[in-house]
């Protein structure tokens, strides 16, 4: 203002301002209780300033605090600041990538030459036109997606989009852009770039492709196929594995194979070991055989075969495995073992009664004449001799071992016996006998045998 301090002091800055309208507004508003930014004009000079109202202690505005910056510098580099964006967009005429604008309309407004390059159309030809006038393949999804953007005035990376040649030829772009706003901060438009990923596009199909052959031979295979990381979580499983364990493949892939997988009983052990296999400190069994819980909580037995997983510097970095379910199989091979056992069994209990049914028939022929001529004896001397009871008992135990002898040949199967009422503790008391026979001496047996047990019916 070309005034000094001295000339200022004490005056209205009404009359200091007096022929600055801007500042004399923000005073207005600062004293009715406004807080004001802005930036003014004085004498070819720029000012940011700052006024903020002055309350007492029951909030009454009794002055205005203010502050002014000078900004003219400022301003100076903004003007150099719009002939560096001249500059600008001259480097950007001579990339290898198409830069352009569209209004908020998405009508282009500006086109680099390098759309010659990619789509051979000369800027000015694009003037006026829509992205969408030269796209082809999914238009519409491509359009509602730049909606998106434009609704919440967003930058966008990466969009790929699929234009035609100006002779008729495909070309892949992938399309960046950021908005534009004017001084008042109104939306205007977006800045961006398009670059050519047509022969990216193509090997990127075909590496798909591959992949896709890849996963197609991995999930048509009968065993499952594991990739394990050297972290424990599962990189890759295949659609066979899925189907044993009972997940889907994405809950399967990044869970710890040990801790999710495995039952807690062996979680631990084989855990540890795959840690030694991965650091290095033991060799790789290329087969073993373990267990999986399934999702149902049953266990399968699972045969693998392993392998190292290396990167380019040789550092193991998983395993590779394929497992065939052999629960099954297993199993069958157990009740083949129990078979062959029962088997075995009958084969030698077969040939006991064999052996037992011929040792029977040789001591019923002994036995024979044992009665016969005890009867006879007997005969001879009568009851009134002596020995008549000692022959008694002979022809009691005669008998008792005749029964011994058919008990034998039942068991033997050379001869069959009556189903009849039998007093069960007459079986317990003769089954006793012949434990006792079978027992040492310093073993004591002590009967309690209930004689009201009943009867049953039996051989």
């Amino acid at each position: 203002l070309g005034l000094s301090q001295g000339e200022v002091v004490g005056q209205s800055v009404f009359d200091v301002y007096r022929d600055f309208p801007d500042i004399l507004s923000n005073l207005r508003s600062a004293l009715s209780g406004q807080e004001i930014e802005d930036t003014v004009n004085i004498i070819d000079r720029f000012y940011e300033v700052y006024y903020s109202p002055i309350r007492d202690k029951r909030g009454n505005v009794t002055g205005v605090f203010g502050v002014s910056v000078d900004v003219s510098r400022r301003k100076q580099t903004e003007a150099k600041l719009r002939a560096t964006k001249d500059r600008f967009r001259a480097l950007i005429e001579t990339t290898s990538d198409w830069a352009w604008e569209v209004d908020s309309d998405g009508i282009y407004t500006y086109s680099s030459p390098k759309v010659r390059d990619l789509l051979g159309y000369e800027p000015d030809e694009l003037i006026g036109k829509t992205p969408f006038d030269i796209m082809i393949d999914d238009i519409n999804v491509v359009r509602e997606t730049y909606r998106r953007y434009v609704e919440y005035r967003e930058p966008f990376d990466g969009l790929v989009n699929t234009c035609v040649h100006k002779d008729g030829h495909r070309i892949v772009l992938e399309t960046s852009g950021v908005p534009i706003f004017d001084a008042e901060n109104n939306f205007i438009g977006y800045r961006g770039i398009d670059r050519d990923i047509t022969l990216r596009t193509m090997a990127e199909h075909e590496l798909r492709k591959e992949k896709e052959a890849a996963q197609m031979y991995l999930d048509i295979a009968g065993v499952i196929m594991l990739v394990i990381n050297a972290d424990r979580t599962v990189r890759l499983i295949n659609r066979r594995g899925c189907e044993i364990l009972g997940y889907s493949e994405s809950e399967i892939v990044g869970k710890d194979w040990f801790d999710n997988f495995l039952p807690a009983a062996i979680r631990n052990e084989v855990g540890a070991g795959f840690d030694h296999l991965i650091s290095g400190r033991e060799t790789p069994m290329q087969y073993h055989e373990n267990p999986v819980l399934t999702a149902d909580g049953e266990e399968k037995l699972i045969a693998w075969h392993n392998t190292f997983i290396r990167d380019d510097d040789g550092t193991v970095i998983g395993t590779l495995s394929s497992g065939a379910d052999i629960t099954d199989r297993h199993r069958a091979d157990q009740e083949r073992k129990e078979l062959e056992s029962q088997l075995q069994h009958s084969q030698r209990m077969e040939t006991i009664g064999t052996l037992a049914g011929g040792i029977a028939h040789d001591f019923n022929n002994i036995l024979f004449p044992i009665l016969g001529y005890t009867d006879l004896a007997m005969e001879d001397i009568g009851k009134a001799h002596p020995t008549y009871k000692n022959l008694e008992q002979v022809v009691k135990a005669g008998y008792r071992a005749k029964e011994l002898v058919e008990q034998i040949m039942v068991f033997s199967r050379q001869m069959d016996r009556d189903v009849g009422p039998i007093h069960l503790h007459l079986i317990v008391r003769e089954a006793l006998k012949f434990i006792r026979a079978s027992l040492p001496t310093t073993i004591d047996i002590q009967q309690n045998v209930n004689i009201e047990s009943g009867v049953v019916t039996a051989l």
